[in-house]
């Protein structure tokens, strides 16, 4: 109860600045912790090249004195709230527009300027925001909370990435195995030859699925599964292609207008062999190509990757 008395009782400058202490650190933290991630998942760097980075991380240390001159008008509070604007800004800049190499140092260098002006006024608030005589046990506090928030940052990306469907293998950064199983487990319902639905309707889903889980898994490094998995939603696509032409008659009919050989299509069409079978052979394959599957509207796993990656 005496620590919920003491907080009822803090200012309410107080407490607005100890929550945007300890919010604004969590998430400081987590980039911090994330960053050589992103780094290395978005850019292919030279040693060179991520030792420069620290040159605009650095630089704003330097240049804090001559910032605080430039706006020597606005008070401490005024003054702490732009600083932190900066390194907010700073880190969607990273996030969703540092496209190229030269863009990430610009971005880079306005949220590393907005942390290095706010870290000495964060000393200067806390005494503001102290009563006489308690300077030094303010401090401690405010020092405290952004401990606490640093630790707290660190662990909900550890949360993150243990229950939000994402691992590290080393350096990299994957999609846990148990979300890789339910894509593909997604996928074969998607493509169940038993789904009285269109192609159309079938693969316009399948495209709205795909884009969405690529979406937010796309960031993973780990590509060596993705030739694979497009060459098996193709054939399986084929396979709902091969279901739906019923008769022997109206298979070949099909399969002579895409193109097949006549001998091949006639094999294939009178063939007893399963839906899967078939969807590997010759003659099907050779009628529904993949420039024929991409045209029908079939999405490509790959591409989507290579576009979450900035390929083109």
């Amino acid at each position: 109860m005496t620590f919920l008395k003491r907080l009822a009782g803090m200012s309410r400058e107080l407490k607005l600045f100890a929550i945007s202490s300890l919010s604004l650190g969590m998430a400081f933290a987590m980039f911090d912790t994330i960053f050589n991630n992103f780094l290395n998942s978005r850019f292919t760097l030279s040693g060179f090249q991520r030792s420069f980075l620290e040159f605009p991380r650095e630089l704003p240390g330097f240049l804090v004195i001559f910032i605080s001159m430039l706006l020597w008008f606005l008070c401490s509070r005024r003054l702490g709230a732009v600083a932190l604007a900066l390194g907010a800004v700073g880190v969607l800049l990273v996030g969703f527009v540092s496209s190229t190499y030269a863009v990430l140092v610009v971005c880079l260098f306005i949220y590393s300027l907005g942390q290095h002006v706010f870290l000495p006024l964060a000393a200067t608030i806390g005494m503001e925001l102290a009563s006489d005589g308690k300077t030094g046990q303010r401090l401690g506090q405010l020092n405290a909370v952004r401990n606490l928030a640093t630790i707290i940052g660190s662990f909900v990306v550890y949360l993150g990435f243990k229950f939000l469907g994402f691992t590290f293998r080393g350096k990299k950064l994957r999609w846990s195995e148990r979300a890789y199983q339910d894509f593909r487990h997604r996928l074969r319902k998607l493509t169940g030859r038993s789904w009285g639905v269109s192609m159309d309707y079938r693969l316009q889903k399948l495209a709205e699925y795909v884009r969405g889980w690529m979406g937010y898994f796309g960031i993973s490094d780990y590509y060596r599964p993705i030739p694979e998995l497009d060459h098996w939603l193709r054939r399986r696509v084929r396979m709902c292609y091969w279901k739906q032409w019923r008769g022997v008659r109206n298979r070949i009919r099909h399969l002579l207008a895409l193109g097949t050989p006549k001998r091949s299509a006639i094999w294939t069409g009178m063939s007893s062999k399963s839906y899967w079978h078939l969807s590997r052979s010759l003659g099907t394959q050779t009628g529904m190509t993949n420039d024929w599957l991409k045209g029908q509207g079939l999405i490509s796993i790959r591409d989507q990757w290579m576009s979450a990656h900035g390929y083109a």
